[in-house]
């Protein structure tokens, strides 16, 4: 049996060519928007850029419908891709609470500098 992972899906994507291929900024723009529906309505997170986190673990096989279907619906992906990557995501650790430590921590330094300039100096 084949083993499941989650994956995260990474899209290079060649801006002069999206361009050309779907005409101007705008086709650009468009393409980054179809990618996105088409990767939320497969399970998909969009985590940032062209990054994609699949909600549930896939085999190969479903990763490789996937990115078949996505060239099938979007033919000129093919051209305007440099890149695409697929890894596969062991455990994954949240450790966003080490920024929000800093900032309460530089907030409190902030606050006690302020506190120590003395007031007559902003009259």
């Amino acid at each position: 049996m084949e083993s499941r992972r989650k994956r995260y899906i990474n899209f290079d994507l060649d801006s002069a060519a999206l361009r050309n291929a779907l005409g101007g900024e705008n086709g650009r723009k468009r393409a980054y928007s179809h990618i996105k529906k088409y990767m939320t309505g497969c399970g998909f997170e969009h985590r940032q850029g062209s990054a994609y986190m699949s909600g549930k673990a896939l085999t190969d096989a479903e990763v490789f419908d996937l990115t078949d279907g996505i060239v099938k619906k979007h033919p000129w992906l093919a051209a305007c891709t440099n890149g695409y990557d697929v890894t596969n995501v062991g455990a994954t650790h949240d450790y966003l609470y080490v920024f929000k430590k800093r900032i309460a921590s530089k907030r409190s330094a902030i606050d006690d500098d302020l506190s120590a300039i003395d007031d007559d100096l902003f009259v």
